[in-house]
This record gives C-alpha cells, sequence and structure tokens, in this order.
C-alpha cells in the first residue's frame, strides 16, 4: 500500500505523525465566520493599504556554502 492509498490516520512507526485537538468546534466556527466576513476583511485592509504608504525595507542574508558564499 502506498501512501496515497492509506488512510488519514498513521499507525506506530509512521513518519507522518497523527495530530488531534480537542477544540474543533471553536475552530470551525471560527473559521465560518471569518469566510463569511471575508468581503468585509478585505475590503478593510485595501482601505488600510490605501491609507498607509507601503514600507520600504531590504534584508540580505550571506550563505556559505562551504565553497563560496553568496547574497541572497
Amino acid at each position: 500500500m502506498s501512501l496515497m492509498d492509506s488512510p488519514a490516520t498513521f499507525g506506530p512507526g509512521s513518519v507522518v505523525p497523527h495530530l488531534t485537538t480537542a477544540l474543533t468546534g471553536p475552530l470551525l466556527e471560527l473559521e465560518a465566520h471569518l469566510l463569511a466576513q471575508q468581503p468585509a476583511i478585505e475590503q478593510w485592509f485595501r482601505a488600510c493599504w490605501q491609507e498607509t504608504p507601503a514600507p520600504f525595507y531590504c534584508s540580505v542574508d550571506l550563505r556559505n556554502a562551504g565553497f563560496k558564499l553568496a547574497p541572497v
């Protein structure tokens, strides 16, 4: 049986952990509320974006591969 054919829950020794949560009710209610209010939330974000200029920033990291050094 391949991983694609196996059920969502895996047994002991599996590479993929079996995660559960006891708080599915409140999370599902919150998700439903956010999805229902998505147009209003999007409108609020767009209004805030128009009032506030975008920040200007820059970040450079140096990656050391052992034989070369490169900015990323």
